[in-house]
């Protein structure tokens, strides 16, 4: 099951806030854990703003609150959120982020040792 919401409120022509939230939760179901539900809450936020010509950038950061206990030792993480992006036409744009990427290391990381 999945719940989110997304917003974000103008300051100027050239900059915005944005906000939004996830909800996630995963009944996890495996043969050397017993199955209970994890609970994933995401809170992130940033600044978007616009400089030269087309150019716009956001700065901003995913706050995570989880349950899960296996392989953990704390329950709140603080990844970062980057993002640039240019409009090469009208149905073109060019972009670069840096943004949960950390989150799907860790993932990947912890099924590994799951595996293994």
């Amino acid at each position: 099951m999945a719940l989110g919401f997304k917003g974000d409120y103008e300051i100027s022509k050239s900059g915005k806030i944005l906000i939004g939230s996830d909800y996630y939760l995963i009944a996890r179901k495996d043969e050397q854990v017993e199955a209970k539900p994890r609970h994933i809450f995401k809170v992130n936020g940033g600044y978007e703003f616009s400089i030269l010509d087309d150019l716009t950038l956001m700065i901003g950061a995913n706050v995570v609150l989880e349950n899960d206990t296996i392989g953990k030792d704390k329950s709140l993480h603080v990844y970062p959120d980057l993002r640039a992006s240019y409009p090469l036409n009208k149905s073109i744009e060019v972009y670069a982020s840096l943004r949960e990427i950390l989150i799907k290391y860790r993932c990947i990381r912890w099924l590994g040792k799951m595996r293994g």
